[in-house]
């Protein structure tokens, strides 16, 4: 004998019996509105934890550039207003754009022109552009832009870059197809240039006066002043706390590096000159 059932002893091949009655419609509906209550019970935690994170307002503005930090930078817009603006993370989102003088050029720069070559030397690895260079861009590597050298429509001609032929040499030589070309500055003295673009050197004249633009994700080189413009979201207990989705800092004034004058030039010898100490002179014997 098993517990009472509805306040009766039952047997064991009684309550198997009891046991695969069929079920009837209302215990089934019963079951199903319970399971569904559990459902709904435990997804309610996750519906209020995605309900209780702060809303984040967009936003897109300008201003100038007031300070600088590891990471952000302090605006000021029209209105006097401040705030802070952290950097985006990827590159392609920051750019800092200026224009410069080739004073400001250093070895280890990224730059960018495009132009027809020649090869200096039989290897095929040095190649040099044929023209002086009346533009030049400073940039930052990304991948749809890396270092290397990507040709132009081609119009005919041999392929500068390409890995050399063993097939006999024609008479008269061709110029290949014009490429831009994306390396690092590795000497630039009198005008003169020296890139490494991949297994290739690459030489160029840069002409005086030639317009140099710069386009870098680089914050080293923005002043006080500079313009800002930006894109980003901001949580509306912290309005003046800003992160930007995309940045742009617009230079004021053009770069200039530290070239000196023909008159400081001057000063210099002329300095180095009365530096020397006198030469000894001995008197002659009279006899």
């Amino acid at each position: 004998m098993i517990d009472p059932v509805d306040n009766g002893w039952i047997s064991f091949s009684e309550f198997r019996e009891w046991q695969d009655r069929p079920m009837a419609s209302t215990d089934r509906a019963w079951i199903v509105c319970v399971l569904l209550n559990c459902l709904l019970v435990g997804s309610l935690p996750a519906q209020q934890a995605k309900k209780k994170g702060p809303k984040k307002e967009n936003t897109k503005g300008s201003g100038t550039v007031q300070d600088l930090g590891p990471g952000w930078v302090l605006v000021e817009d029209k209105d006097e207003k401040k705030f802070y603006i952290k950097a985006p993370q990827r590159i392609e989102d920051f750019s800092f754009v200026a224009k410069a003088d080739s004073s400001w050029l250093r070895p280890g720069m990224i730059v960018s022109f495009t132009s027809r070559f020649k090869a200096v030397k039989k290897n095929g690895q040095v190649v040099k552009a044929v023209q002086p260079l009346r533009e030049l861009l400073v940039m930052t590597p990304t991948k749809e832009k890396p270092i290397g050298a990507k040709p132009e429509k081609r119009l005919g001609g041999r392929d500068l870059f390409a890995p050399p032929t063993k097939g006999k040499k024609k008479k008269s030589a061709q110029l290949g197809p014009a490429y831009e070309v994306v390396g690092r500055l590795v000497k630039f003295r009198g005008g003169k240039m020296t890139l490494a673009c991949g297994r290739y050197e690459v030489q160029a004249d840069l002409l005086e006066g030639a317009k140099i633009a710069v386009k870098i994700a680089d914050v080293r080189w923005v002043r006080q002043g500079d313009r800002v413009s930006f894109q980003g979201w901001y949580y509306p207990q912290q309005p003046d706390r800003i992160v930007a989705k995309t940045m742009t800092i617009q230079a004021n004034e053009p770069l200039l590096g530290t070239r000196k004058s023909v008159s400081q030039k001057k000063r210099n010898v002329t300095k180095k000159k009365a530096a020397r100490p006198a030469k000894k002179t001995t008197p002659k014997n009279q006899d």
